[in-house]
């Protein structure tokens, strides 16, 4: 849902939550592909791919990325985007709440992590990825540790 939260902003649409319009995000990644594959943010996959802690303009991905795990992000460039949409999904980019909190220990694949603290914003789950993804970017620039 962040992702189509970004992509509405870019594309100067209204950032409205996923209820507000439906299942739209497959429709906006056809209607703004090329911009798409020019995010950090968008042109990633859940379950793979990676980040690492070195500046570049647009993610990297190739045959040989793609059949070895995925695309590959600019952790910088992650965060500048995750900086832009923070205001849409009321996040201030300059004094963001905390990031959170790590799981007590192991978890299954599809075990949540930790509670997920109460969020009443329409943004809730936009939010929370959010959260993570900034404490993940910033930790990683930090560390010069790949995400």
């Amino acid at each position: 849902f962040l992702r189509r939260a970004y992509l509405l902003q870019l594309s100067g649409l209204a950032v409205t939550p996923v209820e507000g319009l439906g299942g739209d995000y497959e429709q906006l990644l056809e209607m703004f592909e090329q911009t798409a594959q020019q995010s950090h943010l968008v042109w990633h996959y859940d379950h793979a791919g990676a980040y690492v802690p070195v500046d570049f303009p647009h993610p990297l991905s190739n045959d040989a990325l793609l059949e070895g795990g995925g695309p590959l992000g600019s952790a910088h460039g992650l965060l500048r985007e995750l900086e832009y949409v923070a205001p849409s999904i009321g996040i201030d980019p300059a004094n963001p709440p905390a990031a959170p909190q790590p799981p007590p220990g192991p978890t299954a694949l599809e075990e949540p992590a930790a509670q997920v603290p109460y969020d009443d914003s329409p943004f809730a789950r936009e939010r929370h990825v959010w959260l993570g993804l900034h404490a993940a970017a910033t930790r990683s620039l930090a560390q010069g540790s790949m995400i």
